[in-house]
């Protein structure tokens, strides 16, 4: 097993992705880390380049001619603009289709990120300071770890390989950047209870990048665990699809302590709606605890361990101007993880039905406590099973 430590930093809305950059350079230079290749993907807005609008990608190749070598473009209408830049590797291949790879100088891409967003409007631009030399030891890095999903291009902190990850995201009316960072860490004894804490040598680099807000730790397997995984994986695939089969409509099996009323009528919103009270009173009491870092304004996320030791967390939200309740789970151990979504009422469409008042809330939020019961037995114990217990060692977040 492979094991990395990833963290991720608060940051303030007045951050920039040209400050970010410099800051991630020059920490990445005081490990010692002068070879590091810095990875990138820099994605336009869907019509630009169009007549009356702006292609950043196309400015940035006027600007920087060589880069023209890792653009990709619009679909088959070769007359468009490239859509994106990219020498990210596998498994980001659905920004880099093309798998261009090679490095290009840090002062360009420093360059580059210093213009967003003013001189080049991307909706998506990505930096990956890679192969950190985080212990400085002068030491050959390991290759990046595969990860058990294709690491998305919209998810630079999940690259398991040791690297500092910058991310600025915009939807056209808002934007936000994120930082990371993520180290390669030994595993602990086997009779270890507690994960060490971060070697000294290395929480004073990261702790340069600024306050860390949350901490993932995150494992891969082995070249020798490969096969093993895989079969576990296979045993786990059909109960996992049989049950999400079952929670997504009939639920059969489900002794639900609520009918749900019928929906509003179209265009008819209720009042303000509050979702963690209920959802606090239905799930304490099963064992899980609220989790404040992870919930976001209209959602409310609530975690625990199973008696193996593998990880729960459920993630209950107001979708649609809040009238719409959503629920979604993910069970996982270091080397495996499922999610699925979960209905709250048999039959019940998609997207969720309208909720009519608070009532009607409390009460949905009541039958998914009794959807997770039904869950314990028919899923969750049977994981541990196949899956086996995870170390006591192995925090899930932070």
């Amino acid at each position: 097993m492979r094991l990395f430590r990833l963290l991720r930093y608060r940051l303030s809305k007045a951050e920039s992705v040209g400050a970010l950059f410099m800051q991630a350079r020059e920490v990445a230079e005081d490990t010692g880390s002068h070879q590091y290749p810095v990875l990138f993907y820099l994605a336009d807005y869907v019509g630009s380049g169009m007549p009356g609008s702006i292609s950043a990608v196309a400015r940035i190749i006027k600007r920087f001619p060589t880069l023209a070598q890792f653009a990709t473009g619009a679909g088959t209408d070769f007359r468009l603009p490239p859509r994106s830049l990219s020498n990210l590797p596998a498994p980001w291949v659905e920004a880099n289709p093309g798998a261009r790879g090679g490095g290009v100088d840090a002062e360009v891409l420093g360059s580059i990120a210093q213009g967003v967003p003013r001189s080049f409007p991307l909706v998506y631009a990505a930096f990956v300071f890679d192969r950190i030399d985080w212990f400085g030891t002068g030491e050959e890095i390991a290759p990046p770890a595969v990860g058990q999903r294709p690491l998305s291009a919209l998810a630079a902190q999940g690259y398991l390989s040791p690297s500092i990850g910058i991310v600025r995201l915009s939807d056209g009316e808002r934007s936000w950047c994120e930082l990371s960072t993520t180290v390669e860490i030994a595993l602990p004894a086997p009779d270890a209870h507690r994960l060490p804490p971060l070697n000294p040598v290395v929480r004073a680099h990261v702790d340069q990048l600024g306050k860390v807000h949350l901490e993932n730790l995150v494992a891969a397997p082995s070249d020798e665990e490969r096969a093993s995984v895989a079969l576990a994986e296979q045993q786990a695939r059909t109960l996992v699809e049989e049950v999400r089969a079952n929670v997504t409509g009939p639920l059969a099996g489900v002794p639900l302590p609520f009918e749900l009323p019928p929906s509003p009528e179209p265009g008819i919103f209720p009042g303000p709606l509050s979702l963690k009270p209920a959802a606090l009173a239905t799930f304490k009491r099963r064992g899980y605890r609220h989790d404040s870092k992870r919930s976001r304004h209209g959602s409310c996320v609530l975690v625990k361990r199973t008696p193996g030791g593998n990880w729960i967390s459920l993630d209950l939200g107001l979708g649609g101007w809040g009238t719409a309740i959503l629920f979604t789970l993910t069970i996982r151990g270091p080397l495996w993880a499922h999610g699925m979504g979960v209905h709250v009422e048999r039959g019940q469409r998609n997207p969720p039905r309208a909720l009519a008042d608070q009532e009607t809330l409390d009460r949905a939020t009541a039958n998914a406590g009794a959807v997770i019961d039904y869950l314990e037995a028919a899923l969750f114990r049977k994981l541990d099973g196949i899956y086996g217990p995870a170390p006591a060692w192995f925090v899930y977040e932070q």
